[in-house]
């Protein structure tokens, strides 16, 4: 049998076999690593640095165990990627026919008999949309997978896919007229068939979630011996997301009209109660908000309950449990069946988001969000360290955690304590790339601080220069959307006079977006955190990397202020492990955009003063690639005009 170093080794089996491959000592050692990781049940923290190619590192290993092996990514890009090229390319290298698998969440496929129902009902059919409903029509006939991720010209923001899509709360099980051919029951026999099964972080945590819950039978997720988490730095968000309880007004009006809809399209005894009960939600929830007060676009911290406020949230769960009881007792079928499970549900919610802690050893943080389309009500786990310690880091299963950030400076510590890990292996291993001669660090000594006045005006000004001295080819990033759009508004023009396409974050999927401002060559793009991971743009079309601030969570984010006052009630400092380390993190990431390549090069720009300014600001100067610094713009564009740079950067557009 195949061993891991003779895959990796030069001359091996990779280099013989693969076209185009690389032998790198920092891959093959952390191939050795993962491979001695699943041989011995341990845990490893393994930060690869960019261009190690961790993705081929972990793989080999995965594919010569002969495990069944969870690959988990924060993304659906890199998860497509994983599973329908890296994967199958190094099976058929090293002669293994392992089956693989890949599971997304439940919103991503489409539900055949919501598709059905929409199409008998022109009712239900969506005003200025039908164009875009038709094509996902002829596409149902023809694809294998229902994945959205199929219709390219799809809009993240589509909103009838959420008419369309299998989320849990509306699927009618084994019961559904189109079971048969449902995607996700599809998906999930594929992945219980599989050896490797490729999902993303949410969709793990909400299958572990629900193992969590008494007398759950059926799971999303096969039985596994081995997980992966690439992209490791994104567990403690979707770890938060998944074991925190929400309810919204989104959820409650879906809930709502779709009872409505149930009504007009049959005839149920119960028709008159379930009226009756139905209405009585709207009364509730408008008196509970009316006492929680409004705060748009914002998410703050719950207000203290008071009593006419308990009063008013036990009044949602009744009017709620009511309505779930109403449909049990005047209506038959499994689509009343799910409607009332999603009512029940919904009562349970509510009830948990306003109880008091009954356990001090997991305490929640309670906030509303309020967007322009809807409320949102959450209580948040302040500490996920407990919820993994007991599940999947105290299992016997392999658990590998990878990125290109994990650690501040080699050290491991802050992820270790937020994550809860006690006994791990750890290993870093240096980006092979020479940043010395590929990049260029510009962070100005006398610019206005972030919160000054003058700093938008300054900023626009900056990009400016940044991008005539590249001649476009950049990325702006920011820390916020409210800067996106004011920097989008004022530069995009003179940008258009230069000759250059500008792109914004929104304007279309986001791997349509970056698939463009590749073939382009000169263009720049505007986008926020989305765009600081996961985003892949080798060669001369990314040249400039511009990042507005340090990206520092918002003081006033109710879970990083619950977080921090729970850190210092134990009479520790919250600052190094909850604000500054996740900052240095996200910073590395946002630089990571730039090098992808040997052949790469490029300017990442901070504009950020405190760089200089603040002690702080060592911290995230020694955590960035050695690449050297520099203060003045004329360094900047001599990089730019250096002949070979000028010769391989030059627009292909």
């Amino acid at each position: 049998m195949l061993g891991t170093s003779e895959v990796f080794a030069p001359g091996g089996v990779l280099e013989a076999r693969l076209k185009g491959y690389e032998v790198r000592d920092g891959q093959r050692q952390m191939a050795e690593a993962v491979a001695s990781a699943i041989a011995r049940r341990s845990i490893l923290l393994a930060e690869a640095g960019t261009g190690t190619g961790k993705t081929f590192a972990y793989c080999v290993p995965a594919i010569l165990s002969g495990k069944r092996v969870i690959i988990s990514t924060a993304t659906k890009n890199l998860q497509d990627q994983i599973a329908q090229r890296d994967l199958p390319r190094l099976c058929e290298a090293l002669g293994v026919n392992a089956r693989i698998s890949v599971l997304k969440g439940r919103q991503n496929y489409l539900c055949l008999h919501r598709l059905d129902r929409v199409a008998r009902q022109p009712s239900l059919r969506f005003r200025g949309k039908n164009e875009t409903l038709d094509e996902i029509a002829e596409w149902s006939a023809t694809t294998t997978t229902g994945d959205r991720a199929e219709l390219r010209t799809l809009p993240d923001d589509y909103m009838p896919w959420r008419e369309l899509d299998a989320r849990s709360d509306i699927c009618l099980g084994p019961r559904c007229p189109r079971y048969d051919a449902c995607f996700v029951t599809r998906a999930r026999q594929a992945a219980s068939a599989a050896e490797i099964v490729v999902v993303n972080h949410y969709l793990f945590f909400a299958d572990l979630a629900l193992r969590q819950q008494p007398n759950v039978e059926t799971t999303v997720l096969p039985a596994y011996d081995v997980v992966i988490f690439d992209e490791a730095h994104a567990l403690e968000e979707a770890v938060t997301d998944h074991f925190g309880v929400s309810f919204s007004e989104t959820r409650a009006g879906e809930l709502t009209k779709d009872v409505l809809q149930a009504l007009d399209d049959e005839l149920v005894p119960g028709e008159p109660l379930i009226r009756a009960a139905l209405a009585e939600t709207p009364m509730a929830l408008g008196r509970l908000f009316h006492e929680i007060g409004d705060a748009p676009g914002s998410s703050r911290a719950l207000p203290k309950a008071r009593e006419p406020m308990k009063e008013a949230a036990n009044d949602v769960a009744q009017a709620f449990s009511g309505l779930a009881k109403a449909i049990e007792d005047g209506a038959r079928g499994p689509a009343w069946d799910a409607l009332a499970m999603r009512a029940e549900k919904l009562a349970r919610e509510v009830a948990f988001v306003f109880a008091p802690d009954a356990d001090d050893a997991m305490p929640f943080a309670r906030m509303i969000e309020q967007r322009s389309r809807s409320r949102q009500i959450r209580a948040l786990p302040l500490d996920v360290g407990g919820v993994l310690r007991n599940t999947i880091f105290d299992d016997g299963s392999t658990i590998v955690l990878t990125s290109a950030t994990l650690s501040v400076g080699g050290d491991f510590s802050v992820l270790r304590d937020r994550l809860g890990i006690e006994t791990a292996e750890e290993l870093v291993v240096e980006s092979p790339f020479d940043y010395r001669t590929q990049a260029l660090v510009y962070v100005p000594s006398t610019f206005p601080e972030p919160s000054a006045p003058a700093y938008a005006e300054a900023l626009s000004e900056r990009l400016l220069a940044l991008n005539d001295a590249a001649k476009g080819g950049a990325f702006f990033l920011f820390t916020s959307h409210a800067q996106l759009d004011r920097q989008a508004q004022a530069l995009t023009p003179l940008l258009r006079q230069r000759g250059h396409l500008v792109f914004k974050q929104g304007d279309a999927p986001k791997h349509v977006l970056i698939e463009d401002f590749a073939r382009d060559g000169s263009a720049v793009l505007f986008a926020s955190a989305s765009f600081w991971e996961g985003v892949d743009v080798p060669g001369d079309a990314l040249r400039l990397v511009c990042i507005d601030k340090l990206p520092f969570a918002s003081p006033t984010d109710p879970l990083l202020a619950a977080r921090i006052a729970e850190v210092e009630r134990q009479g520790e400092s919250a600052f190094a492990s909850h604000q500054l380390a996740p900052a240095v993190i996200a910073l590395r990431q946002g630089f990571g955009r730039l090098i992808r390549t040997a052949g790469d090069r490029g300017v990442v720009a901070v504009l950020d003063v405190r760089l200089r300014t603040k002690s702080y600001g060592r911290k995230f100067l020694g955590a960035l690639p050695p690449a050297p610094k520099t203060a003045s713009l004329d360094d900047v564009r001599a990089f730019f005009s250096a002949d070979s740079f000028a010769a391989s950067a030059s627009p292909r557009g």
